[in-house]
């Protein structure tokens, strides 16, 4: 039986060849764990080949290669077996650095490119505030004067397609910014279809897939008054959902809602993972500043009733 002396020393012969394993695995391109068994396999053979029956550095060296080899297999195991439960929960570590958290508990990484564009994002969503703010108070003045519902409902979409177009200017790359609204097929299945759309500069003229209602993405935005982006929610995000565009927003508009649900959403999908701009507009509540605005034109006399009246009332 091993006395106390003898495991320190083991403990001591472990850490030691521990390092040089390391150090041999990094020069060698090979992983620890290769190294070890390497090593181990010829010192073990050697221990039960030799004549002397008490071997005590035989015994040592073997049994600490063992420990190291076994110890740094487990390591391997959990290491890969969390890396594992992440990618399946669709949580982000954080890398190092500063971070901030966006909706929903999801760590951002900010870095240097981030904080320099601070300037440059913050003037275009001034300048965005002021343009949505232009057409809405126009808005506001030309919906009392009209007097079909043809005008009416020209105006509402006109008004949409033009904060899709404002949104747009945001960005450099290739992004869509489109508006969803709400559509009854039967008493009890509503789905969510294409209202108005912007791509490259122009109205986006493709017909895109029907959700819905209950999309997950477009009901947690409703339920926790949150725009949302599919890379950080990935548990939200329907199957197949991320292969034309790799990341994109949703937020649901809660000033018009029937039957308990948002009548509008919108989304701004984007051709890339990481746009910092999109994470930008997250992190400053793109949702509420766009909500601000729809409550004044919906609140416009006459307004709200119409839009209830015209897509549903048929329905």
């Amino acid at each position: 039986m091993p006395t106390i002396s003898t495991w320190i020393f083991i403990g001591l012969i472990s850490l030691v060849i521990s390092v040089i394993i390391r150090i041999v695995a990094e020069k060698s391109n090979k992983n620890s764990v290769e190294i070890a068994a390497i090593v181990i396999i010829p010192i073990v053979g050697n221990f039960f080949s030799d004549s002397d029956p008490i071997n005590v550095r035989s015994i040592v060296i073997a049994y600490s290669l063992f420990v190291y080899l076994v110890c740094t297999l487990i390591c391997h195991l959990i290491v890969f077996l969390v890396k594992k439960c992440k990618s399946i929960l669709g949580e982000s570590v954080p890398q190092e650095g500063l971070t901030v958290v966006l909706p929903r508990d999801a760590p951002f990484r900010i870095d240097q490119g981030f904080i320099d564009n601070l300037p440059a994002d913050v003037d275009s969503l001034t300048h965005m505030c002021y343009e949505v703010g232009v057409i809405t108070s126009s808005f506001t003045e030309q919906f009392p004067t009209l007097d079909t519902d043809q005008k009416r409902a020209e105006l509402i979409r006109s008004y949409f397609l033009g904060i899709c177009y404002h949104l747009l200017d945001l960005f450099d790359d290739s992004v869509r910014v489109h508006v969803r609204i709400l559509k009854k097929l039967s008493e009890m299945d509503y789905i969510y279809e294409k209202y108005v759309a912007t791509f490259n500069k122009k109205e986006y003229q493709r017909a895109m897939k029907p959700m819905s209602a209950n999309n997950k993405m477009i009901l947690t935005s409703y339920q926790n008054e949150q725009s949302l982006i599919a890379s950080l929610n990935k548990s939200l995000c329907e199957p197949g959902s991320r292969q034309t565009w790799k990341n994109f927003m949703t937020f649901a508009l809660r000033s018009v809602t029937y039957e308990g649900k948002p009548v509008f959403s919108m989304g701004i999908s984007t051709a890339r993972v990481k746009t910092d701009r999109l994470f930008f507009l997250n992190y400053c509540c793109i949702e509420t500043i766009i909500e601000r605005y729809v409550e004044i034109m919906v609140s416009t006399k006459g307004c709200k009733d119409f839009i209830i009246k015209h897509y549903f009332s048929s329905s």
